[in-house]
Protein backbone atom coordinates (compact mmCIF):
# COMPACT_ATOMS: atom_id res chain seq x y z
CA UNK A 1 0.00 0.00 0.00
CA UNK A 2 1.14 3.65 -1.06
CA UNK A 3 2.29 5.54 2.33
CA UNK A 4 1.42 2.59 4.91
CA UNK A 5 4.44 2.30 7.54
CA UNK A 6 7.45 0.23 5.53
CA UNK A 7 7.05 -2.06 8.61
CA UNK A 8 5.60 -2.91 11.91
CA UNK A 9 8.31 -2.10 13.75
CA UNK A 10 7.98 1.50 12.71
CA UNK A 11 4.29 1.91 13.28
CA UNK A 12 5.13 0.19 16.89
CA UNK A 13 7.58 2.76 17.75
CA UNK A 14 5.41 5.53 16.61
CA UNK A 15 2.57 4.40 18.48
CA UNK A 16 5.40 4.22 21.59
CA UNK A 17 6.22 7.80 21.02
CA UNK A 18 2.63 9.23 20.78
CA UNK A 19 2.31 6.86 24.06
CA UNK A 20 4.68 8.73 25.59
CA UNK A 21 3.56 12.31 24.45
CA UNK A 22 0.18 11.51 25.86
CA UNK A 23 1.27 10.07 28.45
CA UNK A 24 3.13 13.78 29.19
CA UNK A 25 -0.02 16.15 29.42
CA UNK A 26 -1.35 16.83 32.57
CA UNK A 27 -4.95 16.90 32.84
CA UNK A 28 -5.09 20.09 35.29
CA UNK A 29 -2.98 22.15 33.19
CA UNK A 30 -4.83 24.79 31.94
CA UNK A 31 -2.50 25.01 28.90
CA UNK A 32 -3.00 21.11 28.03
CA UNK A 33 -5.05 20.33 24.98
CA UNK A 34 -8.83 18.87 25.90
CA UNK A 35 -8.88 16.16 24.15
CA UNK A 36 -9.98 12.53 24.07
CA UNK A 37 -6.54 9.93 23.64
CA UNK A 38 -9.25 7.75 23.04
CA UNK A 39 -9.03 8.76 19.18
CA UNK A 40 -5.59 7.94 19.08
CA UNK A 41 -5.57 4.89 20.71
CA UNK A 42 -8.48 3.52 18.06
CA UNK A 43 -6.15 4.74 15.38
CA UNK A 44 -2.75 2.86 17.06
CA UNK A 45 -5.30 -0.32 17.28
CA UNK A 46 -6.09 0.00 13.62
CA UNK A 47 -2.91 0.55 12.31
CA UNK A 48 -1.18 -2.02 14.19
CA UNK A 49 -3.94 -4.59 13.30
CA UNK A 50 -3.29 -3.53 9.57
CA UNK A 51 -7.15 -2.81 9.12
CA UNK A 52 -8.11 -1.84 5.97
CA UNK A 53 -7.90 1.94 4.74
CA UNK A 54 -11.64 2.63 4.77
CA UNK A 55 -11.64 1.43 8.69
CA UNK A 56 -8.85 3.31 9.26
CA UNK A 57 -9.75 6.58 7.48
CA UNK A 58 -12.88 6.79 9.34
CA UNK A 59 -10.84 6.60 12.78
CA UNK A 60 -8.50 9.57 11.80
CA UNK A 61 -12.05 11.18 10.79
CA UNK A 62 -13.25 10.88 14.15
CA UNK A 63 -10.23 11.88 15.77
CA UNK A 64 -9.76 15.18 12.94
CA UNK A 65 -13.23 15.87 14.17
CA UNK A 66 -12.23 16.28 17.36
CA UNK A 67 -9.55 18.45 17.41
CA UNK A 68 -6.33 15.98 17.03
CA UNK A 69 -4.01 17.93 14.63
CA UNK A 70 -2.39 15.32 11.82
CA UNK A 71 0.79 15.30 13.98
CA UNK A 72 -0.01 12.51 16.25
CA UNK A 73 -2.26 10.40 14.07
CA UNK A 74 0.97 11.03 11.67
CA UNK A 75 3.32 9.51 13.88
CA UNK A 76 0.58 6.38 14.56
CA UNK A 77 0.06 5.64 10.96
CA UNK A 78 3.82 5.80 9.89
CA UNK A 79 3.84 8.80 7.43
CA UNK A 80 4.75 12.61 8.00
CA UNK A 81 1.79 14.91 9.01
CA UNK A 82 1.52 16.46 5.38
CA UNK A 83 1.25 12.70 4.02
CA UNK A 84 -0.93 11.82 6.43
CA UNK A 85 -3.40 14.53 5.73
CA UNK A 86 -3.39 13.91 1.56
CA UNK A 87 -3.79 10.02 2.25
CA UNK A 88 -6.84 10.86 4.94
CA UNK A 89 -7.45 14.53 4.21
CA UNK A 90 -10.90 15.81 2.46
CA UNK A 91 -10.81 14.67 -1.10
CA UNK A 92 -9.66 17.34 -3.46
CA UNK A 93 -11.83 17.86 -6.82
CA UNK A 94 -9.02 20.06 -8.74
CA UNK A 95 -10.71 23.53 -7.74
Amino acid sequence: MVGMAKCRAEVDRAVRAVERWLDTLEPDDPGTVDLDPSDLWRISALALGGAPDPELTEAVGVARSHGWSWGPIALLVGETPDSAHRRFGEPSFGC
